[in-house]
């Protein structure tokens, strides 16, 4: 029995299979391959040689950049206080030491010299109005609702 060659074999298999076998370097996956290869080394190049540092920022546009920095900063700072508006504090926590022992003074002076006042003093200014005309009666009062109950 005569044994066909394995190259025999190989090429009836090709010419059944793929036809017009051109190689590796004309399918899909190839080509898909190769996209992806120009577009790094595009990307590469754009990284090295197009692109401007940032040391060649002029003090102009520094200037701008803390600008901008400073805005959104006072931004974040009024929303802030929106939200979460500060505790509120007492007068005595607000009072400095100076202004504190001031007042005590103060009342311990007013203790000292100011006399007792008479009963016609505070009768007197207890009158505090300074509208000369008399104030309109208040209206009659409506009478109460009643309330009826629903028998059934």
């Amino acid at each position: 029995m005569n044994k066909p060659d394995i190259k025999d074999i190989k090429s009836k298999i090709e010419k059944k299979v793929d036809p017009q076998h051109q190689g590796f370097f004309h399918t899909r996956t190839f080509h898909i391959l190769l996209c992806v290869g120009i577009v790094l080394i595009i990307l590469i190049l754009y990284n090295c040689v197009i692109r401007t540092d940032k040391a060649a920022v002029t003090p102009e546009q520094e200037e701008l950049n803390q600008q901008h920095e400073s805005m959104y900063l006072d931004t974040f700072d009024v929303v802030g206080d929106y939200l979460f508006p500060p505790l509120k504090t007492s007068k005595e926590d607000q009072t400095t030491e100076a202004e504190k022992t001031d007042k005590q003074q103060d009342k311990s002076e007013a203790k000292v010299s100011k006399p007792a006042d008479s009963e016609e003093d505070i009768i007197e200014s207890a009158d505090i109005s300074s509208d000369p005309t008399p104030a309109p009666p208040p209206p009659p009062a409506a009478p109460a609702p009643t309330v009826e109950t629903i028998e059934q």
